[in-house]
């Protein structure tokens, strides 16, 4: 367990095990509320969350068997993952071909929200900033017999427990261009911001939008108007509870 010391330069890890690259044809999604789209929209940036911000509270922290298998004091060992965090961030997407009913109630509290459909060459196209980025899928891991490995920086963001592999998330991790391994001190503490806003092609990013499941045709409407002054991109609306022949059709308001 150490900090490798060219860490800062390393921008390909892909010959470590758990750096889990997709093809780049692969479909990826981010199920999103309005407010968060119109942001996208008239900004052309997408956030990026710094990983100690997210909801697990053992996100990209040390697993039960790493600190069994460390030797090392485990207040040392947590504060350094704790401390690596704060360089790391990432925007999360949902890799599947086709939508998911658990992804639209997962992250929407309301009908008034949109899915945006992309590829991983599309994000690889989309994105402009001096910070290093890099693409890849996270390792969902036994919590108490898997190793979560502090080396590189970014590797224990890409680690969660297998309570959340529903999720199959694909991430675009930035490292900050500020990092630096060396020198290290275990509570040395980084100032850097709890998000970054990066520049996005908005034309590479979003390949599809859907208006979720439920919506209603004023919605639908308005996220057209808005996505066609800014890309060009078809909004479809979802068609997830589409009646076939049931005669449980929802009617729409309008």
């Amino acid at each position: 367990m150490y900090l490798e010391m060219s860490d800062s330069q390393h921008t390909d890890y892909s010959e470590k095990d758990w750096f889990k690259q997709a093809d780049g044809t692969a479909t990826v999604w981010r199920y999103i509320d309005f407010s968060q789209y119109v942001n996208l929209l008239t900004t052309g940036k997408t956030w990026f969350s710094r990983v100690d911000q997210f909801d697990d509270p053992r996100e990209g922290m040390p697993s039960t068997k790493t600190l069994a298998n460390s030797g090392e004091n485990n207040g040392i060992l947590t504060q350094k993952f704790e401390d690596i965090q704060q360089w790391v961030y990432a925007s999360c997407w949902h890799q599947n071909p086709v939508q998911s009913d658990g992804m639209w109630k997962l992250y929407l509290s309301s009908d008034t929200g949109v899915a945006i459909q992309s590829t991983v060459d599309d994000l690889r196209a989309a994105f402009t900033t001096d910070h290093d980025l890099f693409f890849t899928r996270v390792n969902y891991i036994d919590w108490d017999d898997d190793v979560v490995p502090l080396s590189p920086v970014i590797a224990p963001s890409l680690h969660k427990r297998k309570c959340f592999q529903h999720e199959r998330e694909f991430r675009v991790v930035l490292r900050h261009k500020k990092w630096r391994p060396e020198p290290y001190h275990p509570y040395e503490k980084p100032i850097t911001d709890a998000g970054l806003p990066v520049t996005t092609s908005l034309d590479d990013l979003i390949e599809r939008v859907y208006t979720a499941p439920k919506a209603d045709r004023w919605f639908h409407s308005t996220v057209e108007e808005i996505t066609e002054e800014y890309v060009n991109a078809p909004v479809l609306r979802s068609d997830l509870y589409e009646d076939v022949g049931t005669g449980r059709d929802r009617p729409l308001s309008n």
